[in-house]
């Protein structure tokens, strides 16, 4: 029996759009069940919190952001498949971001990477400011460092629109997941966590991640629509 090609043909700003809005609400039912509690005094809210809390593993936010990671994972696969039939070495590249994208869903959620913080806040006492509250942006400033400089002449050998497009979803993204951590972390050594306040800025980190992936998903469905006519499955 001869093998079947089934070919999806995807626009990309469209598949973007499409995601930031799913983000978006996300967030926004988050922070609005989040007002109904802490404002409103809302015994019912709180039922939701567990559901749709941004903050916690488990949620639709948290669910919802290793999904980007898993569709950025598929996507970069795609990619560094690509490249390797037209003999392009960075397709190892592409291959590693695929690897790392699995990996960090997989963080995202479960939130393995907040284990760091107790044994550091240990280690440093009461030395760290309010910023590194949350003790875990240490290494995990210092990962990002590291991958950044490992990427960095496979970054500038992709094309100009590419590069622009992942330097601005890096940038996004890590304004969210270490920036506006850092800023939460030092409203929460002050204030605590269980406030509007906090979640206000918790909202505000969830969405700069989440749209930072989807800029990622578009730059990467971008790419492939020039290097490719669609994408093609091929079923056994």
């Amino acid at each position: 029996m001869p093998r079947e090609n089934i070919k999806i043909s995807i626009e990309p700003l469209k598949v973007g759009i499409f995601l930031e809005l799913v983000a978006i609400l996300t967030v926004l039912l988050s922070l609005s069940v989040q007002t109904l509690f802490y404002v409103a005094g809302s015994a019912k809210a709180g039922w939701w919190l567990p559901l749709v809390n941004a903050d916690k593993e488990l949620s639709i936010a948290s669910l919802l952001s290793v999904m980007q990671f898993y569709i950025l994972a598929f996507l970069l696969a795609i990619v560094g498949r690509i490249t390797k039939q037209t003999n392009n070495p960075d397709h190892r590249y592409w291959s590693i971001l695929a690897v790392m994208s699995l990996v960090f869903s997989f963080d995202e959620g479960a939130s393995i990477h907040e284990l760091a913080t107790q044994p550091l806040q240990k280690i440093f006492g009461q030395n760290l400011p309010g910023y590194l509250h949350f003790a875990w942006v240490i290494p995990a400033a210092i990962l990002v460092i590291v991958i950044l400089a490992f990427f960095l002449k496979f970054f500038f050998s992709l094309p100009r629109r590419t590069q622009i497009l992942f330097f601005i979803s890096v940038f996004v993204y890590i304004s969210g997941v270490l920036g506006m951590e850092m800023i939460s972390a030092n409203y929460a050594e002050i204030n605590g966590i269980k406030n509007i306040g906090y979640n206000v800025f918790v909202t505000l980190e969830e969405t700069l991640e989440m749209t930072g992936m989807v800029i990622a998903i578009y730059a990467l469905l971008d790419y492939i629509q020039k290097k490719a006519s669609g994408i093609s499955f091929q079923i056994l």
